[in-house]
């Protein structure tokens, strides 16, 4: 399973939305599965670990969001299919 930091979107119940850097994990075929709970935390053992902890982050930027909901569902093909339609849509 990999991973990568990505924008996600997290929309309220009160209609407003805020965006967050997450770790997201991903299946063989490289679909999202899993999120952090928590937005990530900017901190590592050396200089060197956060440089590429950043160059991760300025990367997430070059990617569209992905929305909270489909780490939400019960059915992770469902998600997965629904997270696809977001980036295909997005691109």
């Amino acid at each position: 399973m990999s991973w990568n930091i990505r924008i996600i979107k997290q929309t309220h119940p009160c209609g407003t939305a805020t965006y967050g850097l997450h770790e997201v994990h991903y299946d063989d075929d490289m679909q999202p599965v899993s999120c952090t709970e928590n937005t990530i935390a900017m901190s590592a053992e050396s200089w060197d670990d956060l440089y590429d902890y950043c160059v991760m982050v300025l990367r997430a930027f070059i990617k569209p969001a992905l929305d909270m909901s489909i780490f939400e569902q019960d059915d992770v093909q469902e998600s997965t299919d629904r997270a696809l339609g977001l980036l295909n849509n997005e691109l």
